[in-house]
């Protein structure tokens, strides 16, 4: 499963910067060369929790759909290209 932090280091080994995953983009295959992009988006690294903007929703372009777990989880679709 991906990591939420990502910590690069320098070339003797020590931590040099911490990086938080925030967004991630998506896309959904409807057939060869076309298909509709949807973005995972965390809004605050204290908190684990994570929004679908997807802008073909009419009402609420923004849903919360759980924490970092949730999102990747297999019974889930958010990840299913990524995880498999």
């Amino acid at each position: 499963m991906p990591e939420q932090k990502i910590t690069s280091s320098g070339a003797d080994g020590s931590a040099t910067s911490i990086k938080y995953l925030r967004s991630i983009i998506l896309h959904e295959p409807h057939r060869e060369h076309v298909g509709h992009y949807t973005c995972l988006i965390n809004c605050n690294k204290y908190e684990d929790i994570w929004y679908l903007y997807d802008d073909t929703r009419k009402d609420n372009k923004f849903v919360k759909v759980g924490d970092f777990k949730d999102i990747t989880s297999k019974e889930k679709d958010y990840m299913k290209r990524c995880i498999d």
